[in-house]
């Protein structure tokens, strides 16, 4: 690469008709830089992007992409398009993906990279405004993990949804719709209880007096 800045460069062509090396010189003339890569590589500070060193930064200002008016400080506005961070081999991913049905969200890859299956999680808000998470093709449970701030001890598992649709709470292997351990289930409100359907199809209300016995009432199903 010529470095235009150490100019100015000239190309001298020398010809022997006789094809011999008794070359004679035909032309000096005077090579010159393409004017907007110069300006680029020596930007000035109006510029948007700057070098520094091997890296290049942008100070001000939103960036698009698919737009020509981004409202936040990065915006993709593109069917079918991502966004992707990912380190040397491909694995750990995160992708911003807008897919043809208005959709946005985010996909957790942490796979190979090859977004196929099994291999990544989206998160995203459809268009009913709720928030959806979903391991692709449903073949991984979807795990929810707390850890502590200040005190380095193991992450502990806090719920887990399986791909067959069972809760777990304090568990990794709930065996039923909902499943609570190393815990209590409290309701706080004296008019609400466990809703419970009877063979008839009927909704029955279970709560407790004040001796602690339990009180069923009638109650429209949910």
């Amino acid at each position: 690469m010529i470095d235009w800045a150490n100019g100015p460069y000239y190309i001298k062509t020398k010809l022997d008709p006789t094809g011999g090396t008794n070359y004679t010189i035909t032309g000096i003339s005077q090579l010159l830089s393409v004017p907007y890569a110069l300006y680029a590589a020596k930007s000035s500070d109006s510029s948007l992007w700057k070098p520094k060193n091997d890296n290049i930064f942008y100070k001000s200002g939103n960036v698009g992409i698919g737009t020509e008016n981004p409202s936040s400080v990065f915006q993709v506005n593109r069917n079918n398009s991502e966004f992707r961070m990912s380190d040397t081999i491909g694995y750990t991913q995160l992708k911003i993906y807008n897919k043809t049905d208005g959709i946005a969200g985010i996909i957790l890859d942490a796979s190979d990279g090859d977004g196929v299956g099994s291999d990544y999680y989206q998160i995203y808000q459809d268009n009913d405004l709720q928030l959806n998470i979903e391991s692709m093709a449903f073949a991984n449970d979807i795990v929810f993990r707390t850890k502590p701030g200040i005190f380095h001890t193991p992450e502990k598992e806090s719920m887990r949804l399986t791909k067959e649709g069972d809760l777990g709470i304090g568990t990794s292997e709930p065996h039923t719709k909902l499943e609570i351990t190393d815990g209590d289930v409290y309701i706080n409100d004296i008019t609400k209880g466990i809703i419970m359907k009877s063979p008839d199809g009927q909704c029955w209300r279970v709560t407790v007096d004040n001796s602690g016995n339990l009180v069923s009432s009638s109650t429209t199903c949910p």
